[in-house]
């Protein structure tokens, strides 16, 4: 299966193009392009972990002298897609990473920052990014700022990272448990989707994927549910991924070419991350971020029904919908209890908020939104606070008022 081209970006910080298909061809180019001894060389960037090489070693030791080309990868996918994927890394130089919420950081950026000086990186070095979300941030954030800019070239592996975070050249870092909180906005030179990587994806991360999905889907409307309601099945095994994904993609582009700072309706994209995020922090990251974003998604949309700007005909369409494709939330369960204040200060941290208030996202209705800004008065927390005990909660069994 050869790559296809299926759209391109372009905004103030350049173009770029999506290419859907198999990722090795173009992994195999870059190796070529790369005057690199053969044989393997992966760098692991903690302790104890597993990797498909045969000569480990630790970040800034007897490392191979790089060429123009050097590869950051999730550790999990290293593992678990070797034998595809080492035919054409073992002439390149590796960093594999621990993709974990608690690694976006700067001690996570400060050791690819260390493998890049260890490797003789200079500014005509470019960074083959494979991973999920966290390793893209990461790695943006590093390529960014190394010699004040290098070029990267992602291959998304996470259905999220597929269908969302792969293109709008945003970045960031969690800092003092707040997430997302440090950031740039960095575009990639290309983006490589290859949706064989989602085979080894469990249930709880496509599910964590079609978040973002659902998401965009109601953004746009109806045309883009139907699509949806075509191709996603439980198991998510099951689903026809690629369509999805380019609408997705599709729906985003639109937003990100008009507003590409987030100043004005690309803030749309922000449905459901206010209280999903708040979420996140709050469990610890024990949520993955996908299912942050719906249950953020049914709060908001309580909270905007309280305040008057949503009609109750749509919450509740909604929140079916939202009930339908996410049984799994039922897993959540298994969190420890949390309390229903520590979640609103989070709200007063959301990079959406003003002296005034914070712009919500909402969608009225499929395909109809708007970006009200709140007040973050007693009526609009009593209404989050409310959304915790009332008989619409999905995650009420997980929450309790302390």
């Amino acid at each position: 299966m050869s790559s296809h081209f299926i759209l391109n970006i372009t905004s103030e910080r350049g173009s770029y193009d999506i290419f859907m298909g198999d990722c090795l061809p173009h992994l195999f180019d870059a190796a070529n392009a790369t005057n690199v001894p053969s044989g393997n060389n992966i760098t692991t960037a903690g302790n104890n972990i597993t990797t498909a090489s045969n000569n480990i070693t630790t970040a800034g030791n007897n490392i191979t002298t790089a060429g123009n080309t050097v590869v950051l990868i999730d550790e999990n996918v290293s593992r678990l897609h070797s034998k595809r994927l080492e035919p054409a890394l073992k002439f390149l130089p590796v960093l594999a990473l621990t993709a974990t919420e608690e690694n976006k950081s700067w001690s996570g950026v400060e050791k690819i920052v260390r493998f890049f000086m260890s490797n003789g990186c200079n500014r005509s070095t470019k960074a083959i990014v494979i991973g999920g979300g966290i390793v893209q941030d990461l790695s943006a954030f590093a390529c960014h700022t190394f010699f004040r800019g290098i070029q990267w070239e992602f291959f998304p592996t996470t259905l999220l990272a597929m269908a969302d975070s792969c293109i709008g050249a945003k970045s960031a870092l969690n800092f003092e448990g707040t997430k997302n909180l440090v950031g740039v906005f960095e575009n990639p030179r290309k983006v490589i989707i290859d949706t064989q990587f989602a085979s080894t994806l469990s249930d709880r991360d496509l599910c964590s994927g079609f978040g973002e999905i659902l998401k965009s889907a109601l953004i746009t409307g109806e045309n883009s549910l139907t699509n949806l309601s075509h191709h996603w099945q439980l198991p998510p095994q099951k689903a026809n991924l690629e369509p999805l994904i380019r609408d997705a993609l599709t729906t985003k582009k639109r937003f990100v070419e008009e507003d590409e700072f987030d100043f004005g309706n690309r803030r749309m994209l922000n449905y459901g991350h206010t209280l999903g995020h708040a979420l996140e922090s709050v469990t610890n990251y024990a949520i993955p971020h996908g299912i942050a974003v719906v249950l953020g998604m049914d709060i908001e949309n309580f909270v905007a029904m309280k305040l008057g700007l949503m009609k109750p005909e749509s919450f509740l369409s909604i929140h079916e919908m939202i009930k339908k494709y996410f049984p799994i939330a039922n897993e959540l369960t298994k969190l420890t209890n949390v309390q229903i204040d520590a979640i609103l200060p989070y709200i007063m941290k959301d990079k959406k908020r003003t002296a005034n208030g914070v712009h919500f996202a909402i969608v009225t209705k499929p395909g109809e939104w708007d970006i009200p800004l709140i007040p973050l008065d007693d009526r609009t927390k009593n209404a989050v606070t409310l959304y915790f005990t009332s008989e619409y909660s999905i995650i009420k069994k997980i929450c309790t008022a302390q």
